[in-house]
């Protein structure tokens, strides 16, 4: 009886050493999980300048143990030049946000080329649909936008393309339309709403 007692004893304390063993070593592994991730690269620059280019505009890192979602890393580099041109930037783990419980050990690249460029501002006349502005008298107030960007693109920025609306049925009518920035590149400081007015059909 003795026996039976301690061969049930030794089993039990046999499962419970394999469960202690197999937790450590899953936990091991699990800290020492490698992946891999393309993450985006996000520049910030001083206001008075625009990022004209940047090459490459992604970053791989190569980690161990907890694998982060997306939204759980960011790499952003402040730029502190105050000046127009080419320029290398050295990427760092210190400049990559990631969770405590992951751990990076490989980047690529180490740098990337970044172009820095003049940032100016211009007013420019906003130009009213030609399919609606042939057929009605119609004025817009404000008549001119204020827009952000690059030199090198706000020099052929000449005017603000109104988008196309909606005639209301009953004339004489006032519309308030918002605007957005016409592109990527050109940024909208004001306004971004505009009064339409519109009297009525041309004779």
């Amino acid at each position: 009886m003795k026996i039976k007692e301690n061969l049930y004893l030794f089993a039990i304390s046999t499962l419970i050493s394999f469960f202690i063993w197999y937790g450590l070593t899953y936990s091991t592994l699990a800290k020492e999980e490698r992946w891999e991730k393309v993450v985006p690269l996000k520049i910030e620059v001083p206001n008075k300048l625009v990022l004209k280019g940047l090459n490459p505009s992604d970053i791989k890192i190569f980690g161990k143990g907890y694998k982060p979602k997306d939204e759980e890393v960011l790499i952003v580099i402040p730029i502190e030049k105050n000046k127009e041109g080419h320029f290398k930037v050295n990427i760092s783990k210190e400049v990559i946000k990631i969770p405590q419980n992951s751990e990076i050990y490989k980047i690529e690249p180490t740098q990337v080329d970044i172009e820095l460029e003049a940032k100016i501002v211009k007013e420019v006349p906003f130009v009213l649909p030609k399919e609606i502005s042939r057929y009605y008298r119609i004025s817009i107030e404000p008549k001119y936008a204020k827009l952000s960007g690059a030199e090198s693109v706000m020099i052929k920025q000449d005017e603000f393309k109104v988008p196309s609306f909606q005639i209301p049925e009953k004339l004489p009518a006032n519309i308030l339309l918002p605007l957005t920035s016409p592109s990527k590149e050109i940024e909208l400081l004001s306004p971004m709403v505009v009064e339409i007015k519109i009297e009525g059909l041309k004779k």
